[in-house]
């Protein structure tokens, strides 16, 4: 994997006690529950890492989904694009992608450029990814037939259709994926080799998300950005994209104090204290702060996510003055709280229906499987699986969703004699489910509390039968 080189903060003119501070707040800040959780976290300065780790049961190593972070990459993918002569940023998205435009075409979307896109300034009045939510096959023609209404280019408005149709054009000129495409211009040379990134229903690298790397491999970029694009004395990027992708190309608000108002380049978001970040939904985060020669790489599972990078500009800045040193902290999420294994009721082979699925299942039964862990048969779309719960500990292990194999740690314990919580880490992603049984005679009421959510409802309401 090549990893990065290691040092103390001392060494690199930071202090030992700023790391722990910093390690101390992001704990404390979970502790108030599981919709504020750093899960990894890497700092760098001089090119060198000089703090990092993971709260359990995550690990560092593990890849995680980044969300909007995709889109930095997407930017790099342009921009190599662009120096390989295969696209220029002022190129009309009507030169690639025509046959995917609607059958009249406004004057707006006639001036529709690669750098509009990049800039999140396509004229589109709300963000195209409600297009694509609604579309189930042809990505590309339900962002550009989301209506535009303002002139390219003369307002900011987050749209994650944008950096969609940027992978859909990188494919269109090379006939492969964004992925494959950078994987010998920039995930090799990196020694990134977890990569994994989402495919729409026609075939297209996502773009704008769903990109899964470890919090070393996005430190790697924001390092490789420090170094004008240079990576072991081989130019990978050109630098002089790296400057403007980096750079304000358009105002996003006027707020001083606000990092979500200090400008946007070529899907980067520039920062207070005159860094720019990579920045992904519920705390997903690459920040580079080029006077310092720092970076601070994140994966999360947060709602506030302002409240992190507060805790960076806190602690992490150098020169900071000399702040009172904070108790040291175990780096860990506790397994569930409550009564063990024995002290709920007997549910020993009971089968239960749900009168309809949950995300996890549509049937379950329990099983003990020795003094101390329960075992839960769920059955989802004709696919029957075990999912074991520990009490007192996190099981880790592999459930298929779908077409998909989601690692998860799972911990439970009763929380009244005839109520059992279970909790559900999707350690790969910013996801905790959180399951509440309460059992009455051959029926159960079950509440799932997502820790984050987009659109949907953080709490639902489930019934099952006992068959």
């Amino acid at each position: 994997m090549n990893p990065l080189p290691r040092s103390t903060p001392e060494a690199e003119g930071l202090t030992s006690i700023q790391i722990n501070n910093f390690i101390a707040d992001i704990a404390e800040m979970g502790k108030a529950g599981i919709s504020q959780e750093v899960h990894s976290y890497m700092i760098l300065r001089h090119g060198k890492v000089v703090g990092e780790g993971s709260f359990a049961p995550y690990q560092i190593e593990t890849p995680h989904v980044l969300f909007s972070v995709s889109k930095s990459f997407t930017s790099m993918a342009i921009g190599i694009a662009q120096a390989e002569g295969l696209l220029h940023v002022d190129d009309l998205v009507s030169r690639y992608l025509s046959e995917d435009f609607p059958k009249e075409v406004s004057p707006y979307l006639a001036k529709l450029t690669l750098r509009h896109c990049l800039t999140m300034a396509t004229g589109h009045q709300t963000d195209s990814l409600d297009a694509i939510r609604g579309s189930t096959k042809r990505w590309v023609k339900a962002v550009l037939k989301h209506p535009f209404d303002h002139e390219p280019g003369t307002r900011f408005i987050y749209n994650t259709g944008a950096t969609y149709l940027l992978s859909a054009v990188i494919q269109k000129i090379t006939g492969i994926t964004l992925l494959e495409y950078l994987k010998p211009r920039l995930f090799e040379p990196l020694g990134i080799t977890e990569a994994k990134w989402q495919l729409s229903p026609e075939g297209i690298s996502t773009g704008g998300f769903g990109l899964s790397v470890s919090v070393e491999s996005i430190a790697k970029l924001g390092q490789l950005l420090l170094q004008n694009g240079v990576w072991e004395g081989r130019p990978l990027i050109d630098p002089k994209w790296i400057a403007d992708a980096t750079s304000k190309q358009i105002e996003n608000g006027d707020d001083p104090e606000n990092d979500w108002t200090q400008g946007y380049g070529y899907q980067f978001w520039r920062c207070t204290f005159d860094a720019y970040r990579a920045d992904g939904a519920f705390g997903q985060f690459i920040v580079v702060l080029p006077k310092e020669d720092m970076v601070v790489a994140i994966n999360s599972g947060a709602d506030d996510m302002g409240l992190i990078l507060k805790k960076v500009w806190k602690h992490l800045l150098p020169n900071q003055a000399t702040e009172p040193v904070l108790p040291a902290v175990e780096c860990s999420y506790p397994p569930q709280v409550g009564m063990g294994f024995d002290h709920g009721i007997n549910l020993d082979g009971s089968t239960f229906d749900l009168k309809r699925p949950h995300p996890l299942f549509s049937q379950v039964t329990f099983n003990a499987v020795d003094d101390r862990n329960l075992e839960l048969v769920i059955t989802k779309d004709g696919c029957t699986q075990p999912l074991r719960v520990g009490f007192g500990q996190w099981i880790t292990q592999l459930i298929q969703t779908g077409e998909d194999i989601e690692r998860l740690a799972v911990s439970g314990a009763w929380t009244k004699e005839n109520e059992l919580t279970v909790l559900v880490r999707y350690i790969e992603t910013p996801y905790v489910g959180r399951m509440t049984f309460t059992f009455k005679k051959d029926t159960f009421a079950l509440d799932h509390y997502w820790n984050v959510v987009f659109w949907e409802r953080k709490l639902t309401h489930y019934t099952g039968k006992k068959i």
